[in-house]
């Protein structure tokens, strides 16, 4: 048999061989029952596990178990048991467990079938697509768009296997060759460009990115939007920094000119004082003494006893 198995004395159990189950490249060493499996984003992704198991060895069948990262995982039993016609005297056990629509999150999980404390291992190397649209398509539908395919949680750290495997399997679901899709960034992405018209037709796409369930003008609408909100939003943020400059000028407007106010007040206050001080108050002596003039008048004094007519008189030095 062509997959890596567990060898026990009671039993033995492997993998069942699929395209997408693949062998490490470099096994360390403990790990020789461990496998990877690749997928993408949208596929559903069985797991068969086979036991085989001697008759006077394991009586009665126990139950397999699947686990991910260690967490028993719950789920109707499809276990099945038949015997096993080429070698007398052994049981041959058939359990598969499967993932359907399995997502990103999914990446870098470990699966394990475990019979009777021994198990085996898969490694999961789940690759999501990302759609890069230039803006010029994105403004009239047309040309041609990339098709970035990359693991979400981790890198494949050259597992030349799963390059492989991946290279293969991109190019059987986009229908094009595997010349045709190209590694980017030291081999932990890779790249296929097509017309976005022929991208918009094949349904395989739409299933590995479940944001392209609508037509690609909504898509495209959709990141003209998100443009058109960040710039928006960076506007609003200018204004509302604007405003705020605007009224920090204000009040300190405000404040100048309130000190400015006081400071004239201030200065004519103190200009009037002072020439208060310069010039005598003849004026308000000559005030007081009419109003004493005044007072002798109504009280029938007679300040010319004489009658006769005041005579001012007024002597020049020659």
């Amino acid at each position: 048999m062509n997959g890596i198995f567990y060898v026990h004395c009671k039993h033995q159990m492997e993998w069942r061989r699929t395209p997408d189950l693949v062998n490490e490249f470099n096994p360390i060493q403990g790990r020789e029952n461990y496998n990877l499996m690749v997928a993408i984003v949208g596929d559903t992704v069985n797991h068969v596990c086979e036991i085989f198991i001697s008759y006077f060895a394991s009586k009665p069948v126990k139950n397999v178990v699947w686990e991910i990262d260690g967490k028993i995982q719950n789920r109707e039993k499809t276990q099945k048991e038949y015997e096993d016609n080429k070698s007398h005297g052994k049981i041959f056990l058939e359990d598969v467990f499967e993932i359907v629509n399995i997502t990103k999150e999914m990446d870098d999980k470990r699966v394990s079938c475990v019979y009777d404390e021994e198990s085996v291992e898969t490694i999961l190397h789940v690759f999501k697509l990302d759609i890069e649209i230039p803006k010029h398509v994105c403004g009239t539908c047309t040309g041609d768009v990339d098709l970035l395919f990359k693991e979400s949680l981790r890198s494949k750290n050259n597992e030349n296997n799963v390059d492989a495997r991946i290279k293969s399997k991109i190019a059987e679901k986009i229908n094009v060759t595997p010349s045709e899709v190209s590694e980017k960034n030291s081999n932990s992405e890779y790249s296929v460009t097509l017309p976005i018209a022929t991208a918009w037709d094949n349904q395989a796409i739409r299933n590995m990115n479940p944001e392209l369930s609508c037509d690609w003008n909504t898509v495209c609408q959709e990141k003209q939007e998100k443009d058109k909100s960040t710039i928006i939003i960076l506007g609003v943020c200018i204004l509302v920094s604007i405003f705020g400059f605007i009224l920090i000028i204000v009040e300190v407007v405000k404040v100048v000119r309130k000190r400015w106010v006081k400071y004239q007040r201030v200065k004519v206050d103190s200009r009037k004082n002072s020439k208060e001080r310069q010039n005598p108050n003849n004026k308000s002596h000559f005030n007081k003494n009419m109003e004493g003039f005044g007072h002798e008048q109504s009280a029938g004094k007679n300040i010319n006893p004489s009658h006769q007519p005041l005579i001012f008189t007024k002597s020049f030095k020659v």
